[in-house]
């Protein structure tokens, strides 16, 4: 859209930039932020990706039947991830339909199908 004519498709390039920020914060919820500090550095945020790492971690260690700790990082993981699942289905059914809608009255398209989980 920059190169055809910034002018006319300003609103589009600003919702583009929104939506954007958007898909950040949804990536954020499995990932985390990105963390621009030099050296290494621990990310407090808990995300999809720690609570699927911890459960696995105690899960795996395990070498007789489960116990109580495992069973609730289990279900914690299941919980943080069915939250950020929802609100990626969420973002897909309600902003990326109206962005997608509205970029594609311009006669550039260049989007695929996505499909849900």
């Amino acid at each position: 859209m920059t190169k055809e004519d910034k002018k006319k498709y300003k609103e589009h390039l600003k919702s583009t930039k929104e939506i954007a920020k958007k898909i950040e914060g949804l990536i954020a919820l499995y990932l985390g932020k990105i963390d621009k500090r030099q050296g290494i550095t621990r990310n407090p945020e808990i995300t999809v990706n720690r609570r699927l790492g911890a459960a696995y971690s105690y899960v795996r260690s395990r070498s007789g039947n489960q116990t109580s700790t495992e069973k609730q990082l289990v279900n914690q993981f299941k919980a943080t991830y069915a939250e950020a699942l929802k609100k990626v289905n969420t973002f897909f059914d309600t902003d990326w339909k109206t962005y997608k809608a509205s970029l594609e009255k311009i006669e550039i398209s260049p989007f695929k199908e996505i499909k849900k989980f």
